[in-house]
């Protein structure tokens, strides 16, 4: 039988809705409150006029009316007593039964409720519960899937309880098992949590935390292990393991040992069920050693969990494989980081773990730019950006692409793209408060552009909200990264004094480290710095003496891009002792490492001194070409001297680089190919290939005509 409808629907072309229910309160309750106890009696009643008059009235009766509404829900006597009364009594057996027993699901859809009341006939019921306008509201425009009214599903579950507590957990099983079978972990695991059966809640989070792990949801994760309680993980070893991985994705190392000890107290490594776990325990054990500083331990400890993983174990090897690359990095092994990084990557892409690839990504790329191969950074982070940008919509750990990609095009003096690619990262940031560990990098960046477009307010500002976030950056190669990028700035805005007091801080680096490294050359640029302003030659000579280690050290690790930093401030330490001779070998140098790869701000960013030394490079016809290239670079540059190697080199489509203009040079003299291998300490092969690059780039076929065809351009 259809009952009379229990709203009285208003006409909101006519009538506020909020200025009505707020009347429905005043009149029933007998005086009028404030509109913050109407909109909150409103929203907990979701609108229901009939709700709310019940409401009202017991809101007459009580002494504190906001803790009334603050506590009010469908256990208050009248609700309970009205839809037990007036809804429930009156309905068919087969419909208390159905509205008893679906009340334990926050959602409903027909095939839902088969399964949990293991019948048929759902879709029928729920269509006659909306057309009686019982107390169900549908979700989508297709009629499949509703929901209970808040007040009355309350209702329900108190008296389901009451009249059955011990079907209360099968039919929560029965929910799980069916969101588990399609997909569906949150409510899987909301409803095995209710059940009231620890193994089989056990079970359950256990399935579906490995997945929602890949997928970046450790908080997540860490919620559902929490609300199983210490004691149900603690019997388990995968449970442990997971939570100990929450523990690494929040930077908590003080829980993980612990929970690796419960692990592997109850850890059987015969047990085909928890084949994995031991190699995510010696894993867990290498990160904790990485961020307590003990490196080589880490490394051990790393390769020693990748020699135990099951060969399918894509996950866990890709994000061993992307560990083991950091603590390389650490150390320095530069080189061995780029090569795990990129035996991680395809791992971590067939797990589905796309934030570890676009994070492991970034990595090498930075490993690449240590290295001096800066066009093959932009190169993977270029390809790795045209890939995600494929899903709709790209995962927010593009922003790790933004990141790289701003950096790379600051250093070739792309501004526009990299302010563009930090933009984009900065937006996706701060509109989905996620990556925040990636802000200070992001504003530091986004300073640096602002920096070199002129803008010292901007550029300031967005150093002062990078300082806002002390404690987010752990990674200590990317703190001293980040502190290279602050003294950079500081002493670009003329702020020594914030350099200097910066550098009184600093304890001793130990040099054998990455980070170290980083470090002690920013201290040789505040070093410079202090020198240069107040002509104090003890700062320059202590400054050109810590470069020097620092460039044996980075040589033998060819770590080019550390190498190429480093002769630049040699040469800016030179000129600030008006030893010009020097600073023309340290620049030299430092030209012949950075044309190969396109750098451009790491000279820029000197300043007037380095226009003034790269305009007599070219005098002297020290790699003229890319020594002209660069003065264009500069603010307000003044046109290069002309200079006839240059000018022959801009004419052709690819120009010859400084080691084949040297064997030009010696082809013109005519001497023999071994003979220019000897003068210029190369191997004969070699020596031939610069010859036949030569031949192609002149578009000649022979010694002879390269001669003619090179003096007639002027090259020789």
């Amino acid at each position: 039988m259809r009952r009379k409808r229990m709203e009285d629907p208003l006409d909101e072309c006519c009538l506020d809705r909020s200025a009505v229910l707020a009347a429905v309160v005043r009149d029933t309750a007998g005086q009028a409150y404030p509109p913050d106890i109407s909109a909150s009696l409103t929203s907990q009643t979701e609108g229901w006029i009939a709700g709310l008059h019940l409401a009202a009235l017991a809101l007459r009766q009580a002494d504190d009316p906001a803790a009334f509404v603050a506590a009010f829900t469908g256990s208050h006597r009248y609700i309970i007593d009205y839809l037990t009364d007036e809804v429930l009594t009156q309905q068919p057996d087969e419909v208390r039964h159905f509205l008893l027993h679906t009340a334990v699901l926050e959602q409903l859809c027909a095939p839902l409720c088969d399964a949990v009341l293991e019948q048929s006939g759902s879709q029928g019921m729920l269509e006659h519960l909306e057309a009686a306008n019982l107390f169900v509201q549908p979700l989508d425009g297709e009629r499949r899937w509703y929901r209970y009214h808040q007040l009355f599903a309350e209702v329900l579950r108190r008296r389901l309880l009451r009249a059955h507590p011990e079907r209360v957990p099968t039919l929560h099983r029965r929910a799980s098992q069916w969101y588990t079978a399609h997909a569906l972990p949150a409510p899987a695991v909301q409803h095995a949590l209710a059940a009231s059966d620890a193994d089989f809640a056990a079970q359950t989070v256990q399935q579906h935390a490995a997945v929602a792990l890949k997928r970046g949801e450790a908080a997540t994760v860490g919620r559902w292990l929490e609300r199983l309680g210490a004691e149900v993980v603690h019997a388990h070893p995968l449970l442990c393991v997971q939570q100990a991985w929450v523990g690494y994705f929040a930077n908590d190392i003080d829980r993980i040992a612990p929970l690796l000890m419960h692990a592997e107290r109850h850890l059987d490594q015969r047990d085909d069920e928890h084949a994995g776990i031991g190699s995510d325990v010696a894993a867990l054990r290498a990160w904790v050693a990485f961020r307590q500083g003990a490196f080589t331990e880490a490394i051990r400890r790393f390769r020693e969990a990748l020699a135990h993983l099951p060969a399918q174990a894509h996950f866990q090897r890709g994000m061993h494989l992307m560990f083991l690359g950091d603590a390389l990095q650490q150390v320095g092994d530069t080189r061995q980081a780029a090569d795990s990084y990129t035996a991680g990557i395809p791992r971590c892409r067939e797990a589905g773990n796309t934030a570890a690839v676009l994070g492991a990504t970034l990595k090498l790329a930075t490993a690449y730019r240590s290295l001096g191969a800066l066009s093959q950074a932009h190169a993977v982070l270029q390809q790795a950006f045209a890939e995600v940008q494929q899903q709709s919509p790209p995962p927010p750990s593009i922003v790790y692409l933004h990141l790289g990609l701003g950096d790379v095009c600051y250093e070739q003096n792309d501004l526009d793209h990299a302010a563009d690619h930090i933009q984009a990262g900065l937006d996706l940031v701060q509109r989905r408060h996620t990556l925040i560990h990636v802000l200070p990098l992001l504003l530091l960046a986004w300073a640096r552009i602002g920096q070199a477009r002129g803008d010292q307010a901007g550029a300031r500002a967005a150093l002062q909200q990078a300082d806002e976030y002390p404690n987010v950056l752990t990674d200590a190669r990317v703190q001293a990264l980040a502190a290279l990028r602050r003294v950079q700035l500081w002493l670009q805005q003329g702020d020594l004094a914030a350099a200097q007091a910066w550098n009184a801080t600093l304890e001793a680096p130990d040099p054998a480290l990455l980070s170290g490294e980083l470090l002690l050359i920013s201290r040789a640029r505040v070093l410079l710095a202090q020198g240069r302003a107040a002509g104090d030659t003890a700062a320059l000579h202590t400054a050109l003496t810590l470069l020097e280690h620092l460039e044996q050290r980075a040589r033998a690790a060819e770590r080019w891009g550390h190498v190429l930093l480093i002769h630049v401030f040699q040469a800016m330490a030179y000129v600030a002792l008006n030893q010009r001779p020097q600073a023309l070998v340290a620049l030299a140098e430092a030209l012949r490492l950075g044309e190969p790869a396109g750098f451009v701000r790491v000279f820029v960013d000197e300043g007037a001194p380095m226009a003034v030394l790269l305009t007599e490079a070219i005098t002297r016809r020290i790699v003229p070409t890319y020594a002209c290239r660069l003065l264009t670079a500069f603010p307000d540059a003044a046109p290069a001297p002309t200079d006839p190697t240059a000018q022959a080199q801009a004419s052709l489509v690819e120009p010859l680089t400084a080691r084949e203009l040297d064997v030009l040079r010696l082809l013109a003299t005519g001497q023999p190919n071994r003979a220019i291998a000897e003068t210029l300490v190369l191997s004969l092969g070699t020596v031939k290939v610069h010859t036949r690059n030569i031949y192609g780039k002149l578009g000649v076929s022979n010694r002879t005509q390269a001669v003619t065809r090179a003096r007639d351009m002027g090259l020789v």
